[in-house]
């Protein structure tokens, strides 16, 4: 699991990255319990 703590707001691609890779991990999640249902 990788919790990060708020990196310095000097580099908004990295914030905009970890928001994608949320992202995709929900999407993720959605689409398994999608395929167990």
């Amino acid at each position: 699991m990788l919790h990060r703590i708020n990196p310095p707001p000097l580099s908004p691609s990295l914030r905009v990255r970890e928001c994608v890779y949320t992202v995709n991990r929900l999407i993720v999640k959605i689409s398994i319990s999608h395929i167990t249902l």
